[in-house]
């Protein structure tokens, strides 16, 4: 029988490692340049989609600042976008708990 929460748990860790390298280069390369909005979506998606299927799913305490911080940016990007430095910083932490 197939666990689907491994599953889906496994995939949220592709996803941010996958959303991690595009950030590390887009910080190393130009920090300050705003995530351009095709960007922000698929970043969005992925990284969402690892909230809930890692963080949410196992309560881990420690990242759920880390999930909060990265939602409330993602919610308000038409607002006020965030850069390639701030979306690292936030990517970091969270790879480093989960």
């Amino acid at each position: 029988m197939i666990n689907f929460y491994l599953y889906h748990f496994v995939l949220g860790q592709q996803f941010l490692k996958q959303e991690l390298s595009a950030a590390t280069v887009g910080a190393f390369q130009r920090p300050n340049e705003i995530v351009p909005p095709a960007d922000h979506a698929r970043i969005s998606q992925n990284i969402s989609n690892t909230i809930e299927y890692c963080v949410d799913v196992i309560s881990l305490r420690e990242a759920i600042s880390t999930g909060i911080q990265l939602r409330n940016e993602f919610n308000s990007y038409d607002a006020q976008p965030y850069t390639w430095g701030r979306l690292h910083t936030l990517l970091e932490r969270g790879s480093a708990i989960s």
